[in-house]
């Protein structure tokens, strides 16, 4: 893994190489205060999970192996200082967490939160001692499982629809949850929580798109969500301000991507995916997640990343397990600058297994 940083006024002159751990995928990243990164990845030869640390002065010497055998990519948020929890979906498609606490270290074992899931986990934290995390089932609806501080909820509460990409999950506030995902009409579908969920999956807009949304919030009823568009390859964005969307607006084509020369006798763009929004799955298993529908769509983004291209050069691989909640203006930037960092690294690192 190599790694820059923002100081404020300029990036460094040079990448640094976090000492020669090979990954798979894309890294997790989480900070708990001012002066801490966290990073987390799995193993490019043994699925397991591995976590550095960075604590104002200098990085760990070497890479720590936390076990596990893991077929996803991995999801970390942090509820207070000195306070990481880590999921992951393992070969029995269960999720599993794994905790860091000042009180006892880390866990001595993973806990499995059960659950049949196929998308990478997304997770978010309100306020202290709660967690919510999100996956996809079998049926390729919305599932939920929330820790109130003493235990997990029994069952995957089942938020419906049927979505082609992990979920992004985002919190602004005290009791307020925010998530986003593709349908398969590949438009975004949004799904809000305040004292009891929407009624109903809202799309943000008729733009398709070829990449899940990454979403954060920079303060209190603010939301910025991103995706990249399809066709075209653009990074579009919608904001949230409290009263209303501003619609998606284009942020231009990432910078690796050059703008193709127009051609007047190309052909035209390929039609948009049907618009059919989200269904309600039909069933599900013992333990609440959906394992069949008859609405289950053709084409289905997995736990694996999806990766950007242009021709035959990849661009960047975003997933939704690269949001995390960002507490402040200044913590944000730094953030997601070094989250962005990482999706782009495991662009170039990943391939498929």
């Amino acid at each position: 893994m190599m790694h820059n940083s923002w100081n404020g006024v300029a990036w460094e002159d040079n990448w640094g190489a976090l000492n020669d751990q090979t990954f798979r995928g894309p890294f997790a990243v989480d900070a708990w205060s001012a002066q801490r990164l966290d990073v987390f990845g799995i193993g490019a030869y043994d699925g397991s999970m591995y976590h550095q640390s960075w604590d104002g002065s200098v990085w760990q010497s070497s890479w720590e192996n936390h076990g596990g055998i893991f077929t996803s990519n991995l999801a970390v948020t942090s509820w207070s200082a000195d306070r990481l929890d880590i999921f992951g979906i393992g070969q029995d498609a269960a999720m599993y967490h794994l905790a860091y606490d000042p009180s006892f270290g880390w866990q001595s074992e993973y806990d499995s939160l059960g659950g049949i899931l196929t998308s990478d986990p997304a997770v978010a934290s309100w306020s202290s001692d709660r967690l919510d995390v999100f996956g996809t089932g079998g049926d390729f609806g919305m599932y939920h499982k929330a820790w109130d501080g003493s235990s997990w909820s029994t069952d995957w509460e089942q938020l419906g629809g049927v979505f082609t990409s992990p979920p992004a999950v985002v919190s602004w506030g005290p009791g307020r949850l925010d998530i986003f995902g593709l349908g398969t009409d590949f438009k975004v579908y949004h799904l809000a929580f305040e004292g009891s969920w929407q009624t109903s999956w809202d799309p943000l807009g008729d733009e398709t798109f070829q990449t899940p949304p990454v979403a954060v919030s920079r303060q209190s009823n603010r939301l910025d969500v991103f995706a990249v568009a399809a066709p075209g390859g653009e990074v579009l964005h919608n904001s949230w301000d409290g009263t209303s969307w501003s619609g998606f607006e284009s942020r231009g084509l990432p910078t690796a991507q050059a703008a193709p020369a127009p051609v007047p006798d190309d052909d035209p763009p390929a039609s948009s995916p049907p618009s059919t929004p989200p269904s309600m799955p039909s069933s599900t298993s013992d333990d609440g997640v959906s394992t069949t529908s008859a609405n289950s769509p053709t084409t289905v983004t997995t736990r694996d990343a999806t990766t950007v291209t242009s021709g035959s050069t990849t661009v960047a691989t975003v997933t939704a397990s690269s949001t995390a909640s960002c507490r402040t203006a200044s913590t944000a930037i730094r953030r997601c600058a070094f989250m962005a960092i990482c999706s782009m690294l495991g662009g170039i690192l990943w391939s498929p297994y």
